[in-house]
C-alpha cells in the first residue's frame, strides 16, 4: 500500500477514550492515551485494513465455535473497558503466541490456546492484550514517529504482522524508522508498554472474576522456555519478551487482589481439546494420544477429542455415535450438539438439519451453531429457510462478514436484490476491500424502489468514498 493522507492525517486529531476504571496504579510515563492521535473512525478504519491483511498473510482457525467461545470470554473481560467491539479470533497456528491490531482486533494463535492450563491463563493472555488496544499502544507508537518520516498504512501493518510473528524490535523499528537511535527509542517503548499492559490486564482480570495470580504462573512457565528463544514454536518470547522483572512486578500486584477461580465458563477445556483436535498435524497421532487418554484418565474432554479425530480421519458415522453417547450423559452442553450436526453434515444433510434444529432450540443464543447452520442451509440450497433463520440475528451479527456473505447470497436467490447488494457491501467493508463495497452499493441504487433507499445507500456510498479518499495517495 502507498504512503497515504490517511497516516499523516492521525497527527491532527486526538482520542478521548481511556480507561479511566483501571487508572488507580502507577504508570511508566508513556504518554497520555487521551491524547493519541487517532479518532474511532480512523482506528476503525485502520483496523479494518490490518485484518485485511492478516487475512491474507495469516492462517486462521475459521472454527465458529471456537470463534463463540473466545468472543464470549473476551468480551466479558473487557466489559469493565470503554471499547465495545472487540473482536476475538483463533489463528491456526501451533506457536504460542497472541497480538492485538487497531480497531480492537485481537488474534490468539492455537499453540497458546493448547498450552494454557486453565482459562484463567487464558483470561491473562486476552486481558493483556485488550490493555495493548485500551492504552493506545500502537497510536502511541506511531506519534513518537508523528516529528520523522511517515510510514504508510500498509507499512505499519506488516509492521504489525511482523511484530506478531518475528520479532517485536523489528516491527517498533518498522514504524518509528530506521535509524539506531529510533530502534532502541522504539524497543525502550516496547518493554515500557508490556508492563503497562501487565499492570492493567491484572486488574481487569480481577474484575473479570477470575484468579489474577494466572498472570505470573503463565509467565513463569514461559520464562522457563527462553532455553529455546530460537524455536519458532515460542515466538511470544520475541513479541511479549519475559524477564524477571515483569514476572515479579505481575506476582507483587497480583498478591493485592483476592484469590478467585480459574473457570467461569465451563466449556473451556472442551474448546482446548477442539482446538487441538482440529489443528494437530498428524490426526492418527491425535487420534492415538485420545485414545490413550481415554484409557488412562477418562473424561468427558478426552472422549470429545477421540470423536473429532475420528471424523478429521474420514469416520464420521463412528465419530456421531460417540458424541451422541456424550450428549446422552451430558444434555446440557452444547459443543457436543454442535459437533454432532457438523459431523453428521458431512454424510446425512437431512438429519443434520434436524440435530442443528434441536441445537438451537437448546441453545438459542449460540452464534456459532446459527452460523453453521446457515452455512449448511446454503450448500442445501434451502435459501428461504437460510433467510428466516438469519433475518432475526441481523443487527446482533451486523459486523460479522460471515453472516453478511450468507444473508446476502440467500437475498440473491430468492430475489432480493436490494437488500442482497446492501449486505453484500457490508462484507466488503468488513473485510477491508472499500472499492468492492463501492461497486456492490452502486448496483444495489439500481434496485432501489423508493427515495428512502436511495438515500441509505448514497450516504453509505459517501461513507466508503471517503474511506478511499484517506487510503489514497495525495
Amino acid at each position: 500500500m502507498r504512503t497515504s493522507k490517511f497516516l499523516v492525517l492521525f497527527t491532527t486529531l486526538t482520542l478521548h477514550v481511556t480507561c479511566n476504571c483501571l487508572a488507580n496504579w502507577e504508570s511508566p510515563d508513556l504518554g497520555d492515551p487521551q491524547q493519541a492521535f487517532l479518532n474511532k473512525n480512523q482506528e476503525a478504519l485502520m483496523g479494518k485494513q490490518f485484518m485485511h491483511a492478516v487475512r491474507q498473510e495469516v492462517p486462521l482457525l475459521e472454527d465458529n465455535m471456537t470463534t463463540h467461545y473466545l468472543q464470549k470470554l473476551g468480551s466479558h473481560i473487557a466489559k469493565p473497558t470503554h471499547h465495545n467491539h472487540y473482536q476475538f479470533f483463533a489463528v491456526n497456528e501451533n506457536s504460542i503466541n497472541a497480538f492485538a491490531g487497531p480497531g480492537g482486533y485481537i488474534g490468539i494463535n492455537a499453540g497458546l490456546i493448547n498450552t494454557t492450563q486453565s482459562e484463567a491463563e487464558l483470561a491473562a493472555v486476552l486481558a493483556h492484550e485488550i490493555m495493548h488496544v485500551e492504552q493506545r499502544h500502537i497510536a502511541r507508537r506511531l506519534e513518537h514517529s508523528s516529528q520523522r518520516q511517515w510510514p504508510s498504512i500498509g507499512a505499519v501493518i506488516g509492521a504489525i504482522l511482523i511484530g506478531s510473528q518475528i520479532d517485536s524490535t523489528l516491527a517498533t523499528g518498522a514504524i518509528l524508522g530506521a535509524t539506531a537511535g529510533q530502534m532502541q527509542q522504539g524497543i525502550t517503548m516496547t518493554r515500557q508498554f508490556e508492563l503497562e499492559a501487565d499492570r492493567l490486564g491484572i486488574a481487569l482480570l480481577d474484575q473479570a472474576g477470575l484468579n489474577v495470580y494466572a498472570m505470573p504462573d503463565f509467565f513463569a512457565r514461559m520464562q522457563q522456555k527462553t532455553i529455546d528463544y530460537g524455536n519458532p514454536r515460542f515466538k511470544i518470547l520475541r513479541t511479549h519478551p519475559v524477564t524477571q522483572e515483569r514476572i515479579a512486578d505481575s506476582l507483587n500486584r497480583a498478591k493485592q487482589y483476592p484469590i478467585k477461580p480459574d473457570q467461569i465458563y465451563p466449556e473451556y477445556t472442551l474448546i482446548r481439546t477442539r482446538v487441538h483436535a482440529l489443528t494437530a498435524a498428524n490426526p492418527e497421532t491425535t487420534l492415538n494420544y485420545y485414545e490413550n487418554a481415554i484409557d488412562t484418565a477418562p473424561s468427558e474432554a478426552s472422549h470429545y477429542g477421540y470423536a473429532l479425530a475420528l471424523a478429521r480421519l474420514h469416520q464420521p458415522k463412528t465419530a456421531a455415535t460417540r458424541l451422541k453417547i456424550l450428549i446422552k450423559n451430558h444434555p446440557n452442553i452444547a459443543i457436543f450438539h454442535h459437533s454432532l450436526a457438523q459431523i453428521q453434515s458431512q454424510y446425512d444433510s437431512n438429519l443434520a438439519q434436524k440435530s442443528y434444529h434441536e441445537a438451537l432450540r437448546l441453545f438459542p443464543n449460540n452464534m456459532a451453531i446459527l452460523l453453521d447452520f446457515a452455512a449448511l442451509l446454503m450448500q442445501s440450497q434451502h435459501y428461504h429457510e437460510a433467510i428466516d433463520l438469519l433475518k432475526p440475528v441481523e443487527e446482533t451479527l451486523s459486523t460479522n462478514p460471515q453472516f453478511q456473505w450468507f444473508y446476502s447470497q440467500a437475498l440473491g436467490q430468492t430475489n432480493h436484490l436490494f437488500e442482497a447488494y446492501c449486505h453484500r457491501a457490508e462484507m466488503h467493508d468488513l473485510l477491508g476491500q472499500p472499492s468492492m463495497a463501492l461497486i456492490q452499493l452502486k448496483e444495489a441504487l439500481k434496485h432501489a424502489s423508493n427515495y428512502e433507499k436511495k438515500l441509505k445507500v448514497n450516504e453509505k456510498i459517501r461513507q466508503i468514498s471517503y474511506d478511499i479518499r484517506m487510503l489514497s495517495d495525495d
